[in-house]
């Protein structure tokens, strides 16, 4: 059945005018509640938009298996929860010093709280000049007009999952840098989420407007829920100008019960690099998915990732990088280690188009199944219009390699510590191109850490 909304006056439709797909009903329900508090509830014209992305949510739906985007990704498990926006005002948790412990003590960072900024136990020290980092909802606060664009853009472009998160954005952070402003330490983002009865709904975003020659390093953290249900919905919107520098790193962890569907576009313009890199160790469904638009000549981008599933848990990675300039590298390298029922997903295009002469796109997606049930789909594209190009994609899957365990073993390696070694250098590959050696080595920690609770829980199982 289709959503027909209801006209008000303006021709606008408000979200508890619209028959609804029954698909949309949790999510429209927990926007009526929470409506009146979110950033910028104050600003009618902002509010009308919300409503807006909320009707193109009520018609579509959530997007089904039916849909070629979402083949591989059900999504009938959100269709079921009835989650709610919380206030995030609960107490941090216990382990929170732990969270933050970083090398670097000039590091900043913005801490949220069920998707809420809390200034309380954020810390952004003293920034630089021409470096501007503020929670959204400040920012709305001055300017109801900052997520017009997002707000009012084309409804062709984004099923009705990705209007639902914008229209529902909790908080978030707005990075602003001027021409040849440079933020030296990472800012870090961490998120954090409360137990209660009902699964938390957090709708995050983030902005970064890096201007001319600018460079900064984002780093996220997603700590949570360790259990429970969550249904986690972040986006971002990154627009580097010429010559800018931006990286961006994520960390996923998380109980069985985190839903998280992230969704990120990124504007390149001429001489850039950009440089983006995944590492998942929780969540029981998590889908990154990462549009790059390249729209000026002689542009780097690196797109990475790393997933580790079990159990049961879903991990989709989905990219588009579009090259619509000549002179442009991408390179896209993604690994996954999955174990018990665990699945994989890798959807990844490379588009070029006929004036991008000379583009150089790589993509690659390589995956261990340590388990005759795990299962990993894989499909990468190549779109190309322009005749003067070195483009690849590649793509494997398959079981550890037991001529190189026999090999560990041979030499009274245990077998556990065997497979770990074996798995961190597959892994270890792809974490090699990241260019923070600080992010690299806590991500290499993390990755190791996930491994040994797994070997321990399947010990104990035993």
């Amino acid at each position: 059945m289709t959503a027909v909304p209801t006209p008000l006056h303006g021709g606008d439709a408000r979200p508890d005018s619209l028959v609804l797909v029954d698909t949309a009903r949790p999510l429209m329900e927990a926007y009526r509640l929470a409506r009146d508090t979110l950033p910028g509830a104050r600003h009618p014209t902002l509010m009308q938009a919300r409503d807006r992305a909320m009707a193109r949510f009520a018609q579509a739906g959530l997007p089904s298996r039916r849909d070629e985007a979402w083949k591989y990704t059900d999504l009938k498990r959100l269709a079921k929860l009835v989650p709610r926006i919380t206030a995030g005002d609960q107490p941090p948790p216990a382990d929170l010093d732990d969270t933050l412990a970083v090398a670097d003590e000039s590091l900043h960072a913005m801490v949220f709280v069920d998707g809420r900024f809390r200034a309380d136990l954020s810390f952004l020290g003293s920034l630089p000049d021409g470096v501007t980092v503020r929670p959204l909802c400040e920012v709305l606060d001055e300017d109801a007009g900052a997520l017009a664009a997002l707000l009012n853009g084309d409804a062709a472009a984004r099923d009705g999952l990705e209007w639902a998160a914008l229209a529902l954005i909790t908080d978030g952070a707005v990075v602003d840098l001027a021409e040849s402003a440079e933020l030296e330490s990472p800012l870090r983002l961490v998120y954090l989420f409360s137990q209660r009865d009902a699964p938390v709904l957090a709708a995050p975003h983030l902005a970064v407007r890096a201007g001319a020659n600018s460079t900064v390093t984002v780093v996220e953290h997603w700590a949570g829920p360790a259990a429970g249900d969550a249904v986690i919905l972040p986006t971002q919107s990154i627009a580097l100008g010429d010559g800018a520098r931006v990286r961006l790193y994520r960390h996923q962890e998380g109980g069985d019960g985190a839903l998280h569907v992230a969704r990120g576009d990124v504007h390149v313009a001429r001489d850039t690099s950009f440089e983006t890199f995944a590492l998942t160790t929780g969540g029981g469904l998590v889908r990154n998915e990462m549009r790059v638009a390249i729209d000026g000549p002689g542009v780097d981008v690196h797109l990475g990732g790393v997933y580790l599933g079990n159990g049961d848990r879903h991990v989709d990675t989905t990219t588009l990088v579009q090259h619509a300039a000549p002179d442009g590298v991408s390179r896209q390298v993604f690994r996954g280690v999955l174990d018990d029922c665990a699945h994989g997903v890798f959807q990844g295009r490379v588009g070029v188009a006929r004036d991008a002469q000379r583009t150089d796109g790589h993509q690659l997606s390589n995956a261990l199944l340590l388990s005759p049930k795990a299962e990993m789909d894989a499909k990468p594209e190549l779109e190309i219009f322009a005749d003067d190009v070195k483009c690849s994609h590649g793509a494997t899957t398959g079981d550890i390699d037991h001529n190189a365990l026999f090999y560990l073993r041979a030499r009274g390696i245990d077998e556990a510590v065997a497979r770990g070694l074996l798995i961190e250098a597959f892994i270890g590959e792809a974490m090699a191109d990241i260019s923070d050696e600080g992010v690299a080595e806590a991500f290499a920690d993390a990755a190791r850490s996930w491994w040994h609770t797994h070997t321990q829980a399947q010990t104990a199982a035993a």
